[in-house]
């Protein structure tokens, strides 16, 4: 019973290591090791590379409050009618 405990766990393992690496995240028996060793050289940008990127892409948008338009029509269709049945109000400021 043990033994098969212990390879169901094996694979389990396996399959979790599998997963992880597929997908670029730290596989279970590396986040320990990982996250005493010092930091990949080829690690990804920076956090200054990243927070001047952020900067740059929202200095040229003209208005970064814009929703997109389906927002609009699910608030409309699903949200409005909600409210009007709790609240008894159309907007939030009524």
């Amino acid at each position: 019973m043990l033994r098969r405990a212990a390879l169901m766990a094996g694979k389990l393992l396996t399959r979790a290591g599998s997963y992880c690496l597929r997908y670029g995240l730290a596989a279970p028996n590396q986040i320990a090791a990982k996250t005493d060793a010092a930091p990949a050289a080829n690690a990804g940008p920076s956090y200054e590379d990243r927070v001047a990127s952020e900067i740059q892409r929202f200095n040229t948008e003209l208005n970064v409050h814009d929703l997109p338009e389906i927002f609009h029509y699910w608030s409309n269709r699903f949200l409005r009618p909600k409210m009007e049945q709790v609240l008894g109000a159309n907007a939030p400021d009524e």
